[in-house]
């Protein structure tokens, strides 16, 4: 039960709150650094 608890919780605090990143990048970052801004700061959390 425990591990059932942890898999599904660990992957949700990176998941929301780099949606909420995407979104910031996606209006205020021009186009063609967007994947690299999301891909950095994906891998600095």
């Amino acid at each position: 039960m425990l591990v059932g608890c942890i898999l599904v919780s660990y992957p949700l605090q990176f998941y929301v709150p780099m949606e909420r990143v995407e979104k910031w990048v996606s209006r205020k970052i021009p186009i063609e650094w967007q994947n690299p801004i999301v891909y950095i700061l994906r891998y600095s959390m």
